[in-house]
């Protein structure tokens, strides 16, 4: 499966270091699936992958306008399909409550 942000894809080892396994619809790392998950994930609903390389915001989400937000979080779009979107929402809805 790949990792969000990964970098090397041909050498996943650790020398040092700690590694977190979230539960998928985890993204604030506090260790449950919960409304706050649910809630940064609606707000960046409709933010796009920029995948133009000639564009600045390149790699990045951002809604067609802008908001206060923007860029927002890769690790929100939660099947990592380039939006974040309802699809997203339902993976926080179908973990809610799970803990790690």
């Amino acid at each position: 499966t790949p990792v969000p942000a990964e970098t090397d894809l041909d050498d996943n080892t650790i020398i040092d270091g700690w590694v977190f396994v979230a539960i998928a619809g985890e993204v604030n790392l506090d260790g449950i699936v919960d409304i706050f998950d649910g809630v940064l994930v609606a707000a960046a609903s409709g933010a796009r992958l920029i995948t133009d390389p000639q564009d600045p915001r390149f790699g990045e989400y951002w809604h067609d306008e802008a908001c206060p937000r923007c860029p927002h979080d890769p690790c929100l779009d939660l099947n990592q399909d380039g939006v974040i979107d309802g699809l997203d929402l339902e993976i926080v809805e179908n973990n809610y409550g799970e803990t790690w």
